[in-house]
C-alpha cells in the first residue's frame, strides 16, 4: 500500500505499525504485553493477528466501562412485585473484576417494569430459546434467578 501509492505515511490507520495501533486507540499496554507474549524472535516468522487481538482483549476487559442498552425495547410488566417497589443489585464493571473490590462495582435498580430486547422474548417457550418466556425462570449475570409471572405488552 506505501509503495503503490495508496498511503503516503507510516501512521496510517490501515497500517500494522506502531503508530497505526496507536491511532486506532490500542492502548500502550496492549501492545506492550502482546510484545511480551510473542517474546523475541531470531528470524522473520508471522504472527497471527489473533494474539494481538487477544491482548487487546484482555486489557479492555479490565479498563473499559460496560453500558446497558435496550435498542428494540419489549415491555415486561413484573407481577410478581408491587408497582413501583425498586430492589437494587450489584454489577461488576468488569468482567474479571474481583469480587471483593467495590470500586469494580455498581448498582443496577431494578422495577416492576422492565425493558428486554425484543428478540430475547417469546410467547411460547422451546428448547432453543434462552431468552424470557411467561412462566420460565430466568437468570441474569447480575441478577438473581426468580420466577416471574409476567403481563407483557410491545412497545412501539
Amino acid at each position: 500500500m506505501l509503495m503503490g501509492g495508496m498511503i503516503f505515511v507510516w501512521d496510517d490507520l490501515r497500517l500494522m505499525t506502531l503508530a497505526g495501533l496507536r491511532l486506532r486507540g490500542v492502548t500502550a499496554t496492549s501492545i506492550n504485553a502482546f510484545v511480551r507474549g510473542i517474546g523475541s524472535l531470531e528470524d522473520c516468522s508471522i504472527i497471527c493477528l489473533d494474539h494481538l487481538e487477544y491482548h487487546i482483549r484482555e486489557e479492555l476487559n479490565k479498563t473499559a466501562l460496560r453500558t446497558m442498552v435496550v435498542l428494540n425495547p419489549f415491555k415486561v410488566v413484573i407481577t410478581s412485585m408491587r408497582p413501583g417497589s425498586e430492589e437494587d443489585f450489584d454489577a461488576k464493571k468488569w468482567p474479571d473484576a474481583a469480587n471483593d473490590d467495590q470500586s469494580a462495582v455498581y448498582k443496577v435498580p431494578f422495577f416492576n417494569v422492565v425493558y428486554i430486547e425484543q428478540t430475547d422474548f417469546r410467547l411460547e417457550d422451546s428448547k432453543d430459546c434462552y431468552g424470557l418466556a411467561p412462566g420460565k425462570s430466568i437468570q441474569r449475570r447480575e441478577f438473581f434467578t426468580r420466577l416471574l409471572n409476567l403481563s407483557l405488552g410491545l412497545i412501539h
